[in-house]
């Protein structure tokens, strides 16, 4: 406790009357003896003073010496701490290096020092992870005494990466009993569910971020519903219809929901309700997918003038499209109506002669016709072209090409991307 000036005077002088007072009432002297031949003679006053002196003199002493081993201590703790930082430093230097052995081997001579430091416990458990020893680093982790966020998401990382995922759903549920609105934690758990195709599951998570964040991916929570929409169709078909048809109204442009409505129509044996959600879906959308399913569905009907009339209906309205133009060629041939189809395969040949599949459906007519050797000439042409793997379809996000429509894209995960890319 510091004293001010001001003070000590006060005190002081406090102490001086207090003395002079005592001295005044008892003036009379005692006999102080040391040992049998020693004695000193002094009044009570004086005694009492210097009693009170000693006192004070043993207090400020043991205080003193209180003060010194602190400031050794403390001499010593900030020699030790600034020790551990070096070594973190030393040891963060040689991970950007790439020396993981000799980083590893700093941060356990740092906690040899202070074994319960989570700075130093956290860096070694990151080490351990770019090794690959994903036990060792759990081991730490697990070993925290009081885990913060921080830490638990590492481990989540961790055990992802060494193929432990119900134990990191675990984690991330640990994490949300903490705080039940970390983005983060919701979305890897959303993301775990995606992947492991527990669509209601995801959905519901999807729509708690959305809640905690408006501005959250709302295209997933769509793709999530139409999911959603699949699973129910393999135990209510009359529910999933209900929910595709609801999910194409409300988002015209989304391609898989007006597809597998028009799926599951033909599983309820209704083709006719089936073409005319594809139709909606082609003029919503101008995917050629719904034309190839339409084509399919007139085929199988037994009604091949009713797809020629589509095509040349739609070449009507658009009569420069490629698209159209190389599909209404391919049901020709399909057909056996090779003439038709190589004259407007020659209408193509200067948008799409960079196309493989162009070439092979050009030979195919050719051979169609008994023009053997210009088939030929068409199919080494498309088989030189073929070292760029061209496929008809092709994501709008990733750029991944497909030999068919999908409504999700291997690559990029996304939903409704395909289209044929000409």
């Amino acid at each position: 406790m510091k004293i001010s000036l001001r003070g000590a005077i006060f005190f002081t002088a406090v102490l001086l009357g207090f003395f002079l007072y005592v001295y005044i009432l008892n003036p009379m002297e005692l006999e102080f003896r040391l040992s049998p031949n020693t004695s000193y003679k002094t009044s009570l006053s004086v005694l009492m003073l210097l009693s009170f002196l000693g006192g004070a003199l043993f207090v400020g002493l043991t205080d003193l010496i209180k003060d010194i081993k602190k400031g050794f201590e403390l001499r010593g703790i900030k020699k030790v701490q600034k020790a551990l930082w070096e070594n973190l430093k030393e040891a963060n230097e040689k991970i950007r290096k790439g020396d993981l052995e000799g980083a590893e081997r700093l941060l356990k001579e740092a906690l040899s020092y202070e074994p319960d430091n989570s700075i130093l416990l956290l860096q070694l458990a990151r080490v351990y992870r770019v090794q690959r020893k994903w036990d060792e680093a759990l081991r730490i982790l697990k070993s925290l005494k009081d885990p913060k966020l921080e830490s638990l998401f590492l481990q989540v990382e961790v055990l992802l990466e060494a193929g432990k995922t119900q134990e990191a759903e675990r984690t991330l549920k640990e994490i949300l009993e903490l705080d039940s609105h970390n983005r983060e934690a919701l979305k890897a758990l959303r993301d775990m569910k995606i992947k492991e195709g527990v669509w209601e599951e995801a959905l519901r998570l999807q729509e708690k971020l959305l809640t905690i964040d408006p501005g959250e991916n709302g295209n997933l929570l769509l793709a999530l519903k139409y999911e959603r929409a699949k699973d129910i169709a393999e135990k209510d078909l009359s529910g999933a219809l209900k929910e595709l048809k609801r999910l194409s109204k409300h988002n015209p442009l989304f391609t898989p929901a007006w597809v597998t409505w028009g799926d599951l129509l033909l599983k309820k044996d209704k083709p006719k309700a089936s073409f005319e959600v594809w139709k909606k879906g082609y003029r919503f959308t101008q995917n050629p997918i719904f034309l190839q399913r339409m084509e399919e569905l007139y085929l199988k009907e037994g009604d091949p003038k009713g797809a020629l009339r589509m095509y040349l209906e739609l070449l009507g309205e658009n009569p420069d499209s490629p698209i159209l133009l190389y599909l209404y060629s391919k049901l020709c041939l399909r057909l056996g109506m090779v003439e038709e189809a190589l004259e407007k395969l020659k209408e193509l040949e200067l948008v799409l002669g960079n196309y493989p599949h162009y070439h092979y459906l050009k030979a195919k007519a050719l051979i169609a016709k008994e023009a053997y050797e210009e088939a030929m000439q068409s199919i080494l042409k498309a088989i030189d072209l073929e070292e760029r793997i061209n496929w008809p379809y092709r994501c709008e996000i990733c750029k991944h090409e497909e030999p068919k429509w999908l409504d999700r894209c291997p690559s990029c995960l996304k939903w409704g991307t395909f289209t044929i890319r000409f």
